[in-house]
């Protein structure tokens, strides 16, 4: 049995993220992790599937009560002005004999690594090239110019080398098409196997 429980995914905005989460869960039965935001939920997205949507009073709640495991802000822009989105990874016992994923940044991983352990932990950077991001961003709807080059900006600096430093176990090139992505999963689940048995 894997004593390597958790994949933590890790990449820049519209990187490829979510649907790798989606394909791990649906494929192959890992268990998503949820978070919570306050930030709106998208058309497409279901409270307690996608993320657990509160308010910024329950979220900060929460974070009174010290239920959080990780939490981080972003600043962006909803129609032109300014707001700040919170994201937060509530504690909850982890099933062993199940492979879990979970999406954090770079501080978020290594605040889960301290409290789960990371023996226990998978961390894989997801790459994508910026104007593959930016096509992908003006797919999802809401997209601000201003605000994407914001994150590119912001991006740079997070996923700087300097703060992977040793976190990262394996990368993912997301550049391709969606079946090339595919495979780069499955060549990754066949690593993460061999590499523990």
């Amino acid at each position: 049995m894997m004593n390597r429980n958790v994949t933590i995914l890790c990449g820049a905005s519209s990187c490829g993220k979510d649907y790798i989460l989606n394909y791990l869960k649906l494929i192959f039965g890992f268990v998503p992790l949820v978070s919570h935001t306050t930030r709106i939920k998208r058309p497409n997205e279901t409270n307690g599937i996608d993320y657990y949507f509160v308010s910024n009073d329950e979220f900060k709640q929460m974070l009174e009560g010290d239920r959080f495991i990780e939490y981080r802000t972003y600043n962006t822009l909803v129609n032109n002005i300014p707001a700040i989105w919170y994201y937060g990874l509530s504690k909850c016992p982890l099933d062993s004999d199940k492979q879990h994923v979970v999406i954090l940044d770079i501080q978020g991983t290594i605040d889960f690594i301290d409290w789960y352990g990371k023996e226990y932990c998978n961390v894989v950077l997801i790459k994508c090239d910026d104007e593959i991001r930016r096509e992908r961003a003006k797919l999802r709807g809401g997209y601000d110019e201003f605000e994407f080059n914001r994150r590119l900006d912001s991006d740079r600096q997070v996923f700087s080398v300097d703060n992977m430093l040793g976190l990262i176990d394996y990368t993912i090139e997301n550049n391709g098409t969606l079946e090339d992505l595919r495979l780069k999963v499955k060549d990754l689940l066949d690593n993460i196997n061999s590499s523990v048995l």
